[in-house]
């Protein structure tokens, strides 16, 4: 058994492929293992988030 990657619609999933014989025919059983990427994406990056924090941080000094 392996794995491959496999992209489709412009995403990348991963499979397990199990390689057999039927008489003088090599068959693959492609299992799916799940997705590569995350499907929803973070809008805001560590930056920009710490960004937004401190100009809309409201402070009382008294």
């Amino acid at each position: 058994m392996h794995y491959e990657i496999y992209t489709i619609k412009g995403r990348k999933y991963k499979y397990a492929v199990e390689n057999y014989r039927e008489g003088k025919k090599v068959k693959h059983k492609k299992t799916y293992i799940g997705a590569l990427e995350p499907i929803h994406k973070a809008k805001f990056s560590a930056q920009s988030a710490i960004t937004f924090l401190i100009n809309n941080a409201k402070v009382n000094l008294y």
